[in-house]
């Protein structure tokens, strides 16, 4: 009788294993990912953000700015923002106004905001710490 219970045991334990196993593989795709950690975020960004051919979201809790460096990562990524609503594709941004200084993000918004890209502050009290880009819905 022994016996015959710690073969039941095994057998539900060797069912729930691989229950998990076709479980996790039917819906665990294999998904590309791309360290872009560092210095290499600006130049991935940049590159993506070029081939874009429908649409770009972003939701940034701080895009920050320096008006007196034109040429920085930071302005050209707005100004690719700016290139793709040229060439026709719809761009949304999203940004934080709690960001500190609260006037943070303001120069970011106005600035593609007159280049016609639609872009919106997160609901005031709620934070917006998201660091994301969605490009052609995917």
């Amino acid at each position: 009788m022994r016996n015959s219970c710690r073969r039941l045991v095994k057998l539900i334990f060797l069912f729930l294993c691989l229950s998990l196993a076709v479980v996790s593989y039917a819906f665990c795709g294999a998904a590309d990912v791309i360290d872009i950690s560092g210095g290499k975020y600006y130049q991935a960004v940049h590159q993506e953000l070029s081939r874009a051919k429908e649409s770009i979201t972003v939701a940034m809790y701080l895009i920050s700015t320096n008006l007196f460096t034109p040429d920085s990562l930071q302005n050209i990524l707005l100004r690719d923002l700016i290139a793709a609503k040229k060439r026709g594709l719809t761009v949304k941004v999203y940004l934080d106004k709690s960001a500190q200084p609260p006037s943070k993000n303001d120069f970011a918004f106005d600035l593609l905001s007159r280049a016609g890209i639609d872009v919106r502050f997160a609901t005031p009290g709620l934070c917006l710490h998201d660091k994301l880009i969605i490009i052609d819905k995917k």
